[in-house]
């Protein structure tokens, strides 16, 4: 692995260790596997990508979702043996950073992403597996970008989302939404 890369996310798909790379001099990696206990790690696909979030549906323990820088989102059925992207409603050139799944309907999923047409960032929604996202940003602060995305696990119509600021001199925010998504509201007092 090239120096200076990071690991963005670590997955279980059955027998497999799935560790998603961001960085690296070559970005020549995207993920990566091990079937050995982490002893020898393998490509497993989007090559010449930088992924930022990886993670395993639930209910399919094969079914993978990727975030990446520029590229937006994909979706493996397979364990990562092949990956497709899922960007119907995302936008061009998207950076997606975080991503959550429903832990009770894998078909909802959450993303944070930004792309040129929308420097502002968007969180979106699916509730197709990824087949089509829509806006789901409604009460989000404008300035500022979902970093951090976590469905509670209890009563999965509550998320909760980081946010990390545009401009350097503001902060970011906690924010939550009680119903599944449709609107949020800071979550963050006495927070620094």
């Amino acid at each position: 692995m090239d120096t200076h890369s990071v690991i963005t996310g670590v997955v279980v798909a059955g027998d497999k260790v799935l560790a998603g790379i961001s960085g690296g001099p070559s970005r020549r990696y995207g993920i990566l596997q091990s079937i050995d206990g982490g002893q020898t790690w393998q490509p497993a696909g989007l090559y010449q990508v930088t992924v930022l979030s990886v993670i395993r549906d639930p209910a399919v323990p094969e079914t993978l979702y990727a975030a990446t820088v520029g590229d937006g989102l994909f979706k493996s059925e397979n364990g990562g043996k092949s990956w497709i992207e899922i960007n119907n409603g995302v936008g061009p050139d998207a950076t997606c950073e975080t991503l959550a799944i429903d832990p009770q309907d894998s078909r909802v999923l959450y993303a944070g992403c930004r792309s040129y047409a929308a420097p502002h960032g968007r969180l979106l929604k699916t509730t197709t597996g990824g087949s089509r996202w829509i806006s789901s940003d409604n009460g989000v602060p404008s300035g500022q970008e979902i970093s951090r995305l976590v469905i509670d696990h209890f009563d999965p119509r509550v998320v909760y989302a980081g946010t990390t600021a545009i401009d350097y001199r503001e902060r970011g925010y906690v924010l939550r939404s009680s119903d599944s998504g449709t609107s949020w509201e800071r979550y963050d007092n006495g927070l620094p």
